[in-house]
């Protein structure tokens, strides 16, 4: 499902937009660092894990910092964009079988999906539920502001259902791959 479709049914179904997250930080795998990391740890592919976050999925689960993920339920992961995708789009609660490299040794592990913006609140959490209601645009967590549909939207953009949502803007860093050499969390 593509990401547009997910904002979509997650706004009609809750009326939020909520993201999954298993509570780490990579550096992005087009990085001078990223390939680094992975050589030091010997191995060929996957997302070196640079943090995990306290508490979180992952260290529930017991991964720790200095993993290579290398799969997810079985399909290999060579991109942190693959990653974020199967992350991100897993619904809240469930659990990923994720495979892990440490120390030249595959470890298996079962990490329950957690809501990103509970696990990194200072960067994608704005701590409090914003309202809809005085029709001004409203920031949602994951970086589009929305607004109420009045009823003369909806009529010019052919919509024949009451109620609902315009999207004003969408931040792209939100919606396209990320390649700047940061630190990225799921």
């Amino acid at each position: 499902m593509n990401t547009a479709a997910q904002v979509y049914n997650d706004i009609i179904k809750s009326g939020k937009v909520t993201r999954g997250s298993i509570g780490i930080r990579f550096t992005p795998s087009d990085s001078d660092q990223a390939r680094a990391n992975l050589k030091v740890a010997g191995a060929k592919e996957g997302v070196f894990v640079v943090e995990v976050t306290p508490g979180g999925p992952s260290e529930k689960a017991g991964m720790k910092e200095g993993d290579v993920i290398t799969a997810i339920n079985g399909k290999p992961v060579i991109h942190g964009n693959q990653l974020i995708s199967t992350v991100t789009s897993t619904p809240l609660g469930s659990s990923l079988n994720i495979t892990v490299e440490r120390d030249s040794k595959r470890h298996d592990l079962k990490v329950v999906v957690a809501d990103l913006a509970q696990i990194f609140p200072e960067q994608y959490g704005n701590g409090r539920e914003e309202s809809t209601k005085s029709g001004e645009p409203t920031t949602v967590k994951f970086g589009m502001q929305i607004q109420n549909l009045t009823e003369q939207q909806a009529e010019r953009l052919g919509v024949k259902q009451k109620g609902g949502v315009q999207v004003m803007s969408v931040e792209p860093r939100f919606f396209l791959p990320m390649t700047s050499a940061c630190k990225l969390a799921t």
